[in-house]
């Protein structure tokens, strides 16, 4: 299988065709999820401790698993628009 590769931040890179959502980290229910996540060794932190502006769900070979990106949505957006 041939995918596509979408930069996350910090040289870390998802397939595209396994995105399921993008969201901002600030909600409580999203503050929530990513406890949720992190509970359930289902979270990646590819910050290298900066600031969190995303969290992006992704579904991975066991189930869907979130990633903590510095990007903003918009960029991350706008990454995933310009794979080709």
């Amino acid at each position: 299988m041939n995918d596509v590769m979408v930069n996350i931040g910090n040289d870390n890179y998802l397939p595209k065709s396994s995105f399921l959502m993008v969201l901002i980290p600030d909600s409580q229910p999203v503050k929530t999820l990513i406890s949720q996540y992190r509970d359930e060794n289902r979270l990646i932190d590819a910050t290298r401790n900066r600031k969190t502006q995303s969290v992006i769900m992704f579904d991975g070979k066991s189930g869907p698993y979130i990633v903590l990106s510095v990007f903003t949505p918009r960029t991350i957006s706008n990454r995933f628009d310009d794979a080709v």
